[in-house]
């Protein structure tokens, strides 16, 4: 767990010492991370509502920002999940495309006890039963109403025929339609000439050519053309966005699935399937509003980001007390204290305050030496932006007349380790941290 800057100042190396190798050459790791998953929580579930239509330019509130969740992470050699222990040599190939799901199980019964001394504990006996699902994202909460949710957690993805009237049928169609006037394809009961074919593939059938393999048998699953080797270069929007290596040919922890579920239920994939479709203007551009994750993943195993500290109060950012206590020179600018001590060559101890500014990236993997260019917004009008590498100064940034700026190529460190940059408004005492991580 990611505590803080004393009781875990590497965390980075921790969790480096918990990746465990396996035996067949895979790797393993289980523990805290950053929640990869970016989504505005808040306007989806309050009846679709898009902060700034049509969704696709930013505006939306990303609902799991700073939030860490536990997590395993698994590098499997391709032999060990195909069908004949090979490599598939084409995307055609009969041991190519695989289909993922897990499930989560507690026992049937949990006993409460308390002994003479009032001493508490608790007994878990009986059967393990299935509570949870999950393949593709967002099928569980956007496509299964609620009145079905705990059916569908329960069940196994051989018993699906019985939830597929929802992706022929769905009920989001219905809302786009109705709450947008969006033009969504036609739709109906599942196995009618209406029905949404192109969602029956992309949730239950797997897409022809890419991810539907021969015989198969609706099924809700994440499928993967193991085949299809990925690339430095990618579209967040995946197989919408001309991406082949992305989601719904399985799912990177980039892919932006919640804009390519709404424009999928929009009627962005209609036209693969019936040519003579076209697909309504604003439909194929909805989105959340939230285009990435509110860190940087990884290049290398387990891929996630770090976890954010406990110390740090993400995703509330704490308010700095008016004046510090210290032997030293204290100033305090907008809720900001800095202490300054002498003789120590410009060393200072900055306390972040209550901000609506902002740093991209907020995390940075690279390689000893190279450089990054850090993106502030919603700082004051032209103000001026310290920038401090774990408390000394490095460099100075200007914000223009709207409070943005770019500090150009920043040379990182040439020591691998963690860093951390704050990034000081000196007018409005904005102060925004930035962990730079330096790997070999």
């Amino acid at each position: 767990m990611n505590i803080g800057p004393k009781s875990t100042p590497n965390y980075a190396a921790l969790q480096a010492a918990a990746v465990t190798p396996l035996t067949n050459g895979g790797q393993v790791f289980a523990g805290q991370s950053d929640d990869p998953f970016f989504v505005e929580l808040g306007g989806l579930f309050d009846l679709l509502t898009i902060r700034n239509l049509p969704g696709n330019v930013g505006g939306g509130v990303d609902g799991l920002k700073g939030y860490n969740v536990q997590s395993i992470a698994l590098q499997i050699p391709i032999t060990d999940l195909t069908n004949d222990g090979r490599v598939p040599e084409t995307a055609t190939s009969s041991n190519a495309i695989i289909g993922v799901w897990t499930t989560s199980s507690r026992q049937s019964t949990r006993v409460l006890r308390f002994d003479d001394s009032g001493r508490g504990g608790s007994d878990h006996q009986g059967d393990w039963v299935q509570i949870s699902r999950l393949g593709a994202p967002l099928v569980n909460e956007v496509v299964i109403p609620l009145l079905d949710k705990d059916v569908w957690n329960s069940s196994k993805p051989s018993n699906d025929a019985q939830f597929a009237n929802y992706v022929a049928n769905p009920e989001l169609g219905t809302l786009l339609n109705a709450l947008y006037g969006i033009a969504v394809p036609p739709q109906g009961p599942f196995g009618s000439a209406s029905e949404r074919d192109d969602l029956v593939a992309i949730f239950l059938t797997g897409i022809p050519g890419l991810t539907k393999p021969a015989n198969v048998i609706p099924a809700e699953e994440l499928r993967l053309n193991l085949a299809i080797a990925p690339t430095l270069t990618s579209n967040k929007l995946g197989v919408l966005g001309g991406d082949v290596q992305g989601y719904p040919n399985g799912r990177r922890l980039a892919d932006d699935v919640t804009d390519i579920s709404i424009r999928a239920v929009a009627g962005a994939a209609y036209s693969l399937f019936h040519p003579s479709f076209t697909p309504d203007a604003t439909g194929v551009q909805l989105g959340d509003g939230v285009d990435t994750n509110d860190v940087s993943f990884r290049l290398s195993f387990p891929y996630l980001a770090l976890p954010h500290q406990g110390f740090d109060s993400m995703p509330h950012r704490i308010t700095a007390p008016s004046a510090a206590t210290s032997t030293a020179t204290t100033t305090s600018t907008g809720g900001m204290s800095t202490t300054t001590n002498g003789g120590a060559g410009g060393m200072s101890t900055i306390i972040p305050t209550t901000s609506r500014a902002t740093i991209i990236p907020t995390t940075v993997t690279a390689r000893p030496g190279e450089h990054v260019d850090f993106n502030g917004r919603h700082f004051g009008h032209e103000e001026t932006v310290t920038i401090y590498r774990d408390g000394r100064m490095v460099q100075t940034a200007h914000a223009d007349g709207g409070g943005n700026f770019s500090t150009g190529s920043v040379v990182l460190p040439t020591t691998p380790g963690t860093y951390i940059y704050t990034f000081v408004g000196q007018a409005t005492g904005e102060s925004i941290p930035v962990t730079v991580i330096i790997i070999q």
